[in-house]
């Protein structure tokens, strides 16, 4: 029984600082707020058992879709490419296999790459405090040449606090690390860092999460019903790209029709962009484990309020920075180098993510993806 307790326990606690901390932190970079950040923490804590993540590449991959859809076209957009992404989801389950075989080209592991480079270049600026804006790769680079470099010391000290914690800690304490997430060891440890250096959360010297307001939990979500025409125009492109940057991340890691369903809805929920999620496969451990993590969760963000309210933007950023780059699968992108097809490919995706942003890149890398299957259909190797 005391096995079984301990199992429990520390499983429970797994499920809560691994997802905790990702979810918020998009949420405060994507400027969504402290309140919504930590509701949809929570509630991801709660689903965590409805989807098994085979992949997170895919979460910072919708992360971007949602972020570029919500400042450039507002929230009632957002939600047309939830909804839209999960009809996708379920219409194309009977079909999966039929159409996995289009999409198994360099293009794949190269826009993991690109992803990652987007989420490093959008994100620069709140890790080292500058203040540049873009909401495109290419706009933001050109924001930070305009600005030149100002870092905020005190935003570089947390974030490489985060940086060094998150490489080291899964290294040096592997079982640990199972437990313990390591992007939560590096929040705590730059928030009481902050209030150390920040006593006063009136006269900060740093952007922080912020304090909790409803309103920014109200205002990130709007029917669709009340979208106006070009919202809905916009949100059924930007849906049709969160759609495609799953199933094609999905289809690196798994060709089954279930792992395909779950991994689909987990990947779309994490980056706060779902609307469909199938309960198949739910064992009552794994249930009672996800509840018991969402409890506490919610008791953590209730109890610790005051402190959730200081943790720098800066470490947020890290946070996703490094989670992108540890999410890219290496072994495949080295694949890609084997031939001067695949190294046209890679440099086709990443350059349409940087021009384009992360929305028409998704697409443009599939577009790129069919062209490769259709061409070089008896090419034995990528």
């Amino acid at each position: 029984m005391n096995n079984k307790i301990k199992e429990f326990s520390l499983e429970t606690i797994s499920r809560f600082t691994g997802i905790f901390p990702l979810v918020f932190c998009m949420c405060i970079c994507a400027g969504m707020g402290t309140m919504t950040g930590v509701i949809l923490a929570c509630i991801s804590t709660l689903l965590s058992a409805v989807y098994q993540q085979k992949q997170m590449m895919p979460v910072y991959a919708s992360f971007l879709i949602a972020v570029y859809t919500l400042k450039m076209h507002g929230p009632s957009a957002l939600s047309v490419a939830v909804i839209l992404c999960g009809i996708l989801l379920i219409a194309s389950a009977p079909v999966y296999e039929k159409i996995i075989k289009y999409f198994r080209s360099p293009a794949l592991p190269s826009a993991m790459l690109a992803t990652a480079l987007s989420v490093t270049v959008l994100f620069t600026t709140d890790y080292f405090g500058i203040g540049a804006t873009g909401e495109i790769p290419k706009t933001m680079i050109e924001s930070y040449l305009s600005l030149g470099f100002h870092p905020n010391w005190r935003g570089v000290l947390y974030g490489t606090v985060v940086m060094v914690i998150m490489i080291t800690f899964p290294r040096k304490f592997k079982k640990s690390s199972k437990v313990l997430n390591a992007a939560f060891l590096g929040l705590v440890a730059t928030v009481l860092l902050n209030l150390w250096l920040n006593p006063s959360y009136m006269i900060t010297a740093i952007k922080e999460a912020g304090i909790f307001l409803f309103e920014d939990y109200k205002s990130t979500f709007v029917l669709p019903v009340l979208a106006e025409p070009s919202a809905v125009l916009k949100g059924i492109t930007c849906g049709f790209a969160l759609y495609f940057a799953v199933f094609c991340s999905v289809s690196l890691s798994s060709t089954d029709k279930k792992d395909y369903m779950l991994c689909g809805a987990s990947n779309a929920f994490l980056g706060f962009l779902t609307c469909s999620f199938l309960p198949t496969g739910i064992t009552r451990k794994n249930y009672a484990s996800s509840f018991a993590a969402a409890i506490l969760a919610g008791l953590f963000a209730f109890i610790f309020k005051d402190y959730i309210v200081r943790i720098p933007v800066h470490s947020c950023a890290v946070v996703l920075i490094v989670g992108a780059w540890n999410s890219v699968k290496w072994g495949e992108l080295k694949n890609v180098f084997i031939n001067p097809k695949g190294i046209v490919c890679l440099a086709a995706v990443v350059f349409s993510f940087l021009f384009t942003g992360a929305v028409y890149g998704t697409l443009i890398t599939v577009l790129i993806s069919l062209l490769y299957v259709r061409i070089f259909s008896d090419d034995k190797k990528i």
